[in-house]
Parts: structure tokens; sequence; C-alpha cells
């Protein structure tokens, strides 16, 4: 077996290097090289077992497209804050896409900030039949879905709410708007404040 192998480095040796040296020269100090930066990074494995190799051999990455943010502007219409406990409350907010991108995914919720208080249940109030106010919008629980919203376009979302007191001398409700959508890749998160409402 020594013999074979010996037999085929002398070949080679006879082939490429005998009559060019200069091969045999260039070729020494790139197996150096080599050797060299095995024992570099062995060394460092040793003396540093923390180090991170692994960025010297990854892609670069493009970084991401800088956003206009926040790209999602929400304003609200309430008429009156005092309310009627035993009625829904009707009200409704305008979704505004300021970016050149197209909105996905817009999850919005309704939370109440006090535990006097419960929502019931949220429906649209769609009072023109040939309205597409509930194009592409779902209701679950405390939870409005919107699929998209196109760039540099705006959405008026009407919605009744029914409220239900936990405390009878409860008088006040504080409640917020939560946010998430993706828009260029990126999810981003927001919350709006919603005026406080009186209950007599």
């Amino acid at each position: 077996m020594f013999k074979a192998i010996r037999k085929f480095f002398s070949r080679r040796f006879n082939r490429f290097y005998r009559q060019k040296r200069r091969r045999l020269i260039l070729d020494i100090i790139l197996l150096a090289i080599i050797v060299g930066l095995l024992i570099t990074v062995i060394s460092l494995q040793f003396y540093r077992p923390g180090a991170n190799f692994t960025a010297w051999f990854s892609k670069p990455v493009a970084p991401a497209p800088e956003l206009d943010i926040p790209s999602l502007e929400l304003n609200y219409e309430i008429n009156q804050t005092a309310i009627d406990i035993e009625n829904s409350f009707d009200f409704s907010f305008t979704l505004k896409n300021k970016s050149e991108a197209e909105i996905k995914n817009l999850k919005l919720k309704l939370v109440l900030q006090t535990e006097n208080f419960l929502i019931n249940k949220i429906e649209l109030s769609v009072k023109d039949e040939g309205s597409n106010a509930a194009d592409n919008i779902s209701i679950q629980g405390e939870e409005i879905s919107l699929s998209k919203l196109e760039a540099n376009s705006d959405r008026e979302v009407p919605l009744s709410v029914y409220f239900v007191r936990k405390n009878e001398r409860a008088r006040t409700i504080a409640w917020r708007i939560d946010g998430e959508y993706e828009v260029s890749t990126q999810t981003i998160k927001k919350s709006w404040s919603l005026p406080e409402l009186s209950v007599p």
C-alpha cells in the first residue's frame, strides 16, 4: 500500500514539478498559508472558545428598507362619550396607509383597560346594503382583521360595540386599539388611545 502511495506521488512529482520548479515553490507557499490559517483558527478556538467564526463565511445580508414609521395612521370618529350600556356603542375609525407599500395581515384589537367592563360583541355597523365596508374585513372576538390595505389608500371601519358592566358602581370605560401589520417584509406593532367613555 505504501509503495502504491509513494508511486502515485512520484508520478505526480515527475509530471508537474520536476521541470517546473516555480510551480513547486508556489504550491509549497500556498500549502504553508493554509496550514498557518488552520493553526491560527485552532489557536483562537483554544484560547477564545466563545469566538464566532461563522460571520467569516456567511453571505452579506442586504439591509432592510427604511420605513416611514408609522406607515399606518388611524383616526377615529366618536360623536359622544356618554353611552347607554343597554345598547350598542357605534363609532368608526379610518385607516390610512401612508407608505408606498401594501399593508398585509392587519389585525386590530379593542383592549379594555379596566376590569369593570367586558366587550360582549363587536359587529360591523354597515347601514347600506350596497356598501363595501365589510370587504376583506373579519371579526373574531375582540379582533378586527383586514387582509390588506393598498399603498397610499384609506379605509373606513364602522363598528358597533356591545359592553357588559361587571361592577354596577363603575362609570368609566378606558380602552385602546392595539394593532399589528406587515409592510415591506417587516412586522410592526402600534397602539392608539381612545377617549374614555362614561356610563350613567
